[in-house]
């Protein structure tokens, strides 16, 4: 008997599988039914017919049983009846108003359909395809409509996450009085909809001491902290290079003082955005929450330093997703990009090694990543020695994961950024040097 079991075990574990799998296998049965009902002209129920019909034909054929055959073919007639009988024109114009081409991540809207009919219309149903991230599909049927008499309909559209979608195109159905088979009709084509990651006010000192107020565009210096001109003293503090020390003032208060050098100003951002699937968290309903939230604290750096009169460029390991982008007409073309942004393969090793090899030196650069792993650390480590500045946020992966192992830069601030935390909150607290003072 014991022998027996791993052969019981084995058709057991077959089916668990089989049952496992069962709701999705149904649910791709459906679909496929549905698409293939529509490329033949037939409603859901025309289709069961159909299938029926067949079924009823193939059992008829075994049995030899002549009752069946008549209702298999009389339910195929009715098929081929319906679809020879539902009307095949309509005379309808249709406008769609009210659709912004653009929405900004969890805004509503809402889309007026306005149809007019050049004669007198019987049954029809109109239906707005619609993608199942902004909403379901809309279908109304309308009856009796007379020249002159427009038909408003009104629906909702809710942009729950970013990316490029397709609105329409709206259609006019028209079936037979059985409802089996159904003839489409355009009235209006689909539009596009892009949907910008959700951008959040912030408020921060990394590229603004001692300027004057926006719009007034930054002088073009070396890039801070790295300035030479003399700006005050404060006390040494571990860290501190020890060529930086007055000794005069030192032995005058009693305490080794330091001196602080006047921080140079750069008027151009380089954004670095990792993109890399493998470093992010597993989609979730669709998306990453840790993908989602690195898109989001770059489109509001990106926003902020724009309205600030910077030249900002966004960047990935797969290359740059912006070209230089300066003032606030160009804030479009930037949330366009991050709207229809996808996972890629590089992570933020590959952008900075770019930028390393381009000799880029005059950029503010803020790296955004998950996993800062010793590679990425040595890239941006040769980045920094060469005078460049740079801030590090960390984006922490659902449960607190990844970002307490990142090794540490010097000379590069450093923040971490918690899922659903303010990016302001956020900035608040970092750390390094020029931050908190």
């Amino acid at each position: 008997m014991a022998r027996m079991a791993p052969t019981l075990a084995g058709p057991r574990a077959r089916t668990a599988r089989a049952l496992a799998y069962a709701p999705e296998l149904a649910r791709v049965a459906r679909a496929r039914l549905a698409r293939g009902a529509t490329r033949l002209g037939l409603t859901r129920s025309g289709a069961g017919a159909l299938l029926a019909g067949a079924f009823l034909w193939l059992i008829a054929r075994i049995v030899a049983g002549d009752a069946v055959y008549l209702v298999a073919y009389g339910l195929i007639g009715l098929v081929v009846i319906g679809r020879a009988v539902a009307p095949r024109r309509v005379t309808l114009d249709a406008r769609r108003l009210g659709l912004d081409a653009r929405l900004m991540e969890g805004d509503a809207g809402f889309v007026d359909l306005e149809i007019e009919a050049r004669r007198r219309t019987s049954l029809v149903v109109i239906e707005e395809q619609m993608d199942p991230r902004l909403g379901p599909t809309v279908s109304v049927p309308v009856d009796g409509l007379r020249p002159g008499e427009p038909w408003l309909h009104r629906y909702r559209v809710r942009a729950h996450r970013r990316g490029e979608f397709v609105v329409g195109p709206l259609l006019a159905v028209t079936t037979d009085p059985l409802d089996l088979a159904r003839h489409t009709h355009p009235l209006a084509d689909a539009t596009t909809v892009i949907v910008h990651p959700r951008v959040e006010q912030i408020s921060t000192r990394l590229l603004t001491r001692q300027l004057e107020d926006p719009p007034v565009r930054p002088p073009v210096s070396q890039p801070w902290p790295s300035g030479l001109e003399f700006h005050g003293m404060r006390e040494y503090v571990p860290g501190d290079d020890l060529r930086r020390v007055v000794w005069r003032a030192s032995a005058r208060t009693g305490r080794i003082m330091v001196r602080e050098a006047e921080q140079g100003v750069t008027d151009r951002v380089t954004i670095v955005l990792d993109t890399a699937a493998s470093h992010h968290s597993p989609p979730a309903e669709g998306t990453s929450e840790s993908f989602e939230t690195s898109v989001r604290c770059a489109a509001s750096l990106t926003v902020h330093y724009l309205n600030r009169g910077l030249e900002v460029t966004v960047t990935t390991g797969d290359g740059n997703l912006t070209r230089p982008l300066r003032g606030t007409r160009t804030q479009i073309e930037a949330l366009d990009a991050l709207a229809r942004l996808e996972p890629g393969r590089e992570g933020v090793g590959a952008s900075l090694a770019r930028i390393g090899a381009g000799g880029m030196h005059n950029d503010h650069i803020i790296v955004i990543t998950p996993v800062f792993d010793p590679s990425a650390a040595g890239a941006l480590s040769g980045v920094v020695r060469r005078g460049t500045s740079a801030l590090l946020i960390l984006v922490e992966q659902p449960g607190g994961a990844g970002a307490g192992d990142a090794p540490a830069v010097r000379g590069c601030q450093a923040l971490t950024l918690a899922p659903h935390q303010s990016l302001a909150d956020a900035l608040a607290g970092a750390v390094g040097p020029g931050m908190g003072r």
